[in-house]
């Protein structure tokens, strides 16, 4: 399932060079796999307070393509690539409106219980996530 997240190069995101600043490339992806999650019925609010799992980062690897300049509007897509036994693989690509690669991500996630501190199994919605 591909889920989709909209959003406009502000001010504060760019930096002295006048792009986009990689920090808030690894900021916008977060959010949009905060987005996806939701869009998988997944809502990280839930698992966290209700279910007490969550997901930890542990491979980040991110290409930048073009540069993404103040006022540009970008989509981040983000889809399932890989599930593992007790992590799976997010693919990210971030286009701008004629839709040119600005970048691309591949985040390695693993589930986590929050109350014993250890990885889990792939929870089934993200198992879900990928029939869709």
């Amino acid at each position: 399932m591909r889920v989709e997240m909209k959003l406009e190069v502000l001010e504060p995101d760019t930096d002295v060079n006048g792009h986009m600043n990689h920090v808030q490339y690894i900021y916008y992806l977060e959010q949009a796999r905060h987005t996806w999650y939701n869009g998988i019925g997944m809502p990280v609010k839930k698992l966290i307070e209700e279910d007490r799992i969550g997901t930890v980062v542990v491979h980040l690897e991110t290409d930048f393509k073009k540069e993404a300049r103040l006022g540009d509007k970008l989509i981040i897509h983000t889809t399932l690539a890989h599930i593992g036994t007790k992590s799976f693989t997010l693919h990210q690509e971030i286009v701008n409106e004629a839709q040119i690669t600005i970048a691309e991500a591949m985040i390695v996630s693993v589930m986590f219980d929050l109350a014993a501190r250890q990885a889990i199994p792939v929870c089934q919605e993200i198992i879900d996530a990928e029939r869709k």
